[in-house]
């Protein structure tokens, strides 16, 4: 098998573009890119020579980029934080205050009025 070196000599680009191709932003793309050799290098053991070096590569790097979505599914860019509502503790307070008494009056209703 070929060094580290010469894999990423001979397929490093190619990784990096499969990652532009999906992430559109040529930092995460570099980023994952070195995260895909790395994990690489860390697991040589697993690999197996079933498939062509290539399309390992190509396997960490498309699971690196899902788990990378993953944890963006619940993250708000700090330009966006300003945009998201959170409402206080006092107006949440209020609001269940005024539920309950909502509900205190409609029970105070006859029944043939409560429908």
């Amino acid at each position: 098998m070929d060094s580290m070196e010469e894999i990423y000599k001979k397929h490093g680009k190619m990784i990096y573009g499969f990652l532009l191709t999906r992430t559109q932003d040529p930092g995460l793309a570099e980023e994952l890119t070195q995260e895909t050799f790395y994990q690489a290098v860390k697991h040589i053991g697993r690999y197996k020579g079933v498939s062509s070096i290539s399309t390992w590569l190509c396997a960490i790097a498309k699971n690196l980029w899902r788990d990378y979505l993953r944890r963006q599914k619940h993250h708000v860019p700090l330009e966006e934080a300003d945009q998201v509502s959170v409402e206080s503790a006092e107006s949440q307070a209020l609001c269940s205050w005024d539920n309950v008494q909502i509900l205190r009056l409609i029970h105070g209703l006859e029944d043939s009025m409560r429908c």
